[in-house]
């Protein structure tokens, strides 16, 4: 997981995520990372099984990210 604080009001993180196999996989993934609250931007790579989201700098909990990953049957964990 790599982590970058891009001002005090915004960071970006990317995560290691599992399961993915299509371009529907992908778009799943989004959605799911897109419902957390505080999540403002998300990118997905199917081909680095990764996933690069912009979040709010406080009060966000990328742990509401992780679990939600996995409960879509997208395994993901904090590094």
């Amino acid at each position: 997981m790599a982590e970058v604080v891009k001002s005090d009001r915004s960071r970006q993180t990317e995560i290691p995520v599992s399961g993915m196999h299509c371009a529907s996989c992908v778009a799943k993934v989004e959605g799911i990372i897109k419902a957390v609250p505080g999540v403002s931007a998300v990118s997905v790579n199917l081909a680095t099984n990764s996933a690069s989201l912009t979040s709010s700098a406080s009060g966000f909990d990328l742990r509401a990210v992780v679990d939600s990953l996995n409960k879509g049957g997208y395994p993901a964990k904090l590094a």
